[in-house]
């Protein structure tokens, strides 16, 4: 028996020649047979859900050698038709009596109980690309004597589907609400003259198809089924061929199945299309599967299963970039973690069960942001620690600071940096009193006192000490001389390089204090950001401050041009200043 969509009825059709129907016209029974003409009742649609693509409707024709049960009394006699198509003539020996009963398949343990028939829908069930197993097509009929002619109906209902890809080996479905799928049923007439689906022992509430562990090419398949109501709609399962299983819940299918229906469940994609739109900041792009298979792009997108990589390099010429941040149809997910791995940014994608475009976008920087020595930053540490070179206090130019001033090392100020580690190993531990030699450290400028500028401020204390042919060390201009000179974490190429910050700098980062800073550092560092009484802090050195009396309290350049003028004061004080740059 052939079952076919619409869309293959020209290929079915060209098979009934005129020799098959002459040969239906001009069969004649032998003595002691009984021939009977059969035809068959169309399958039907039984939905018509807008998410389908599928061709509607399903042709059925008989293939030479199809063979049915005939049953009447305790008879159930085989039969066979020597043709194929739409109506074909079945012989066989039978008693001539009144009323006979038919089912097909063949079956020779069905008997028949009065007007009911029992056999049975297995299942397990074998894939057939375009159409179904004929042999589980339980279909039933009863005509008499005088007419000998079977009206076949289909008792069952099919669900129709389409694979858009190969790799699957089997397909499960199951009702949400564990609706009886398949077993053991009876099937009866009572006083209509359309057979009904009676009563089911044994039942089953799955249907696979499979085909001893052969994978099912692409195209549509029909699972065969009792007729039944599913109230909480039904989940395929698709067995992979790399052994992993795939659940599809459509819990919107809410239908009530009939016989000789056909319903449709649309495309069941194993892979979904992933669309990748990105910012020039982002090159190198590749995508790989869950087993680490690089994909191809395929009509501007690459095809994924539940889960994928994104890896991606950042652009040279275009930094400063984020590291990468993801939106998803437009929302941000927070879950779209950033990696990096073997010289690639890497983001994981799980759990995907529908077409995903993927947005990589570059972010702007956020006061609080870890900034690394690629000149890159991100909301999150990404990477090693070590990579970190502090974190972002302020973002966009500070008041009064000049491009300028930055002797062509930038072409736009986007924010500041605090570095992760202090220049020193001593943390203020050595109280040493000023000598006279040390006090050339007291002499700086006075022309920014209170200016952003601490670039600025810090050329200005170098040329200084250049006029006075000092050549910077620990015991003079230390504070310059240990924030210039920081190497503990790498300053990017394209930006300030490190140098002492001013008074006003190092308010904004006391007022990041106040919002996480400290906690930020120690995430990428063991330095600690702390006060050393309720007004000072340590480790934050300036380029500009006159006075450690004020309620800030930092430690740094006094601006005394008088030598004798300058005050004592301990000379760990500039020890340890924490630099900054500009990016």
């Amino acid at each position: 028996m052939k079952y076919l969509l619409f869309a293959m009825v020209s290929m079915a059709t060209a098979s009934c020649s005129d020799e098959t129907n002459k040969e239906i016209e001009n069969n004649t029974s032998l003595p002691g047979e009984v021939s009977f003409s059969a035809t068959l009742n169309g399958i039907e649609n039984g939905n018509n859900l807008s998410r389908t693509t599928l061709t509607n409707g399903t042709k059925v024709e008989w293939v030479a050698g199809d063979r049915i049960s005939v049953l009447y009394g305790n008879e159930n006699k085989e039969y066979m038709t020597a043709s194929g198509g739409e109506a074909v003539t079945f012989t066989g020996k039978a008693d001539e009596v009144a009323e006979y009963y038919s089912l097909y398949p063949y079956n020779a343990d069905v008997a028949l109980n009065g007007k009911n028939v029992t056999t049975v829908l297995p299942n397990i069930q074998k894939p057939v690309a375009d159409g179904f197993d004929t042999d589980l097509s339980v279909m039933v009929s009863r005509t008499t004597l005088e007419k000998k002619s079977f009206i076949f109906r289909n008792v069952c209902a099919l669900l129709r589907f389409e694979l858009k890809e190969a790799g699957i080996k089997s397909v499960t479905l199951k009702g949400n609400n564990n609706e009886v799928l398949a077993g053991k049923f009876t099937v009866g007439w009572n006083d209509g003259d359309e057979p009904l689906v009676q009563n089911v022992t044994d039942g089953k509430s799955t249907v696979t198809l499979e085909n001893n562990g052969t994978v099912l090419e692409k195209g549509v398949y029909n699972i065969v089924i009792l007729p039944v109501t599913f109230s909480q709609g039904v989940t395929l399962t698709l067995g992979m061929s790399n052994g992993t299983e795939l659940t599809k819940n459509l819990s919107d299918f809410k239908e009530t199945t009939l016989s000789n229906h056909v319903y449709d469940l649309g495309q069941v994609k194993v892979l979904w299309e992933l669309s990748i739109e990105q910012d020039d900041c982002y090159t190198d792009i590749t995508v790989s599967d869950e087993a680490g298979n690089v994909l191809s792009l395929d009509e501007g997108c690459y095809r994924v299963g539940t889960a994928c990589t994104v890896k991606y390099k950042i652009a040279v010429d275009k930094k400063p970039c984020s590291r990468g941040a993801f939106v998803v149809e437009g929302a941000v997910s927070e879950d779209l973690k950033v990696t990096e791995k073997e010289g690639y940014f890497c983001c994981s994608l799980t759990g995907i069960d529908s077409d995903t475009n993927l947005k990589l976008k570059n972010k702007a920087p956020n006061v609080l942001d870890f900034y690394f020595k690629d000149n890159t930053y991100s909301e999150y540490l990404i990477g090693n620690k070590n990579d970190c070179s502090g974190i972002i206090f302020h973002v966009g130019a500070g008041e009064g600071d000049n491009i300028s001033d930055y002797d062509g090392k930038l072409t736009e100020i986007h924010g500041y940096v605090f570095a992760a580690d202090p220049s020193g190993i001593q943390f203020g531990s050595i109280k040493e009193w000023c000598t006279e030699t040390y006090r050339k450290e007291l002499i700086g400028t006075h022309e920014h006192p209170d200016d952003w500028c601490g670039y600025a401020n810090t050329k200005m204390i170098l040329n200084h000490a250049k006029l006075k042919g000092i050549t910077l060390s620990d015991d003079n201009y230390t504070h310059i001389y240990r924030a210039t000179n920081y190497t503990i974490r790498t300053a990017p190429e394209g930006t300030s390089g490190w140098y002492l910050g001013s008074k006003v700098q190092m308010e904004a980062v006391a007022e990041a204090h106040d919002i996480g800073i400290k906690e930020r550092l120690q995430e990428c560092s063991d330095a600690e950001l702390w006060r050393r009484d309720s007004h000072h802090w340590r480790h934050l050195g300036t380029s500009t401050e006159r006075n450690v009396t004020n309620s800030k309290g930092y430690y740094g350049i006094y601006d005394i041009e008088d030598a004798s003028a300058a005050r004592e004061g301990y000379k760990d004080y500039g020890e340890d200043p924490t630099p900054v740059l500009t990016f």
